[in-house]
């Protein structure tokens, strides 16, 4: 599990590349992409989901005048076998949730005391890996409040608004 926590920007971007690029709508660029490659590949996929194509059409996307990246280092970035679907699943969920931690906790001024706590809290259990569904949540649900489809997660925006009407639907049936 550690190879893919620590592999995780590189294997959402393969898996983008190759098997989802509709993935680039639920994820923020400016804030969740860490590493050179990473943001490279993110602003060309976004460019070329929005142009219809994929694949191998994201390198034509690329702004190579602002990268100082050749084709070949990020050909290298990634040339990473993807994992099986459910763990790959699992990669994107974490990738999701660790960006938004980060997010939040950079832009912490804005919250209360008690968000602050509990965020610190989530902290200390990724850092001791004991993170669950709940530490999940809890970040999840304190993104959706301070920054909602503030980016490009709108996709994201909607799918838990139909969940949360079918669930309420649902107890009152």
């Amino acid at each position: 599990m550690q190879y893919l926590r620590q592999n995780a920007e590189r294997l959402v971007v393969k898996h983008m590349l190759t098997t989802d690029p509709t993935l680039i709508e639920q994820l923020n660029l400016k804030e969740w992409f860490w590493k050179k490659e990473g943001k490279v590949f993110a602003w060309a996929i976004l460019k070329a989901f929005k142009d219809d194509r994929s694949g191998e059409d994201v390198f034509e996307y690329i702004d190579w005048n602002k990268t100082h990246l050749s084709e070949q280092e990020l050909r290298q970035w990634i040339d990473i076998d993807l994992v099986d679907d459910e763990s790959m699943q699992q990669v994107i969920i974490y990738f999701k949730f660790m960006g938004m931690l980060f997010e939040m906790y950079a832009k912490r001024d804005d919250m209360t005391p008690k968000e602050v706590e509990a965020m610190q809290a989530c902290s200390e259990l990724v850092k001791r890996k004991q993170v669950n569904q709940k530490v999940i949540d809890i970040v999840f649900k304190l993104y959706e409040r301070h920054f909602g489809d503030q980016f490009y997660n709108k996709k994201m925006k909607q799918e838990q608004t139909i969940n949360k009407i079918q669930k309420n639907k649902q107890q009152w049936k």
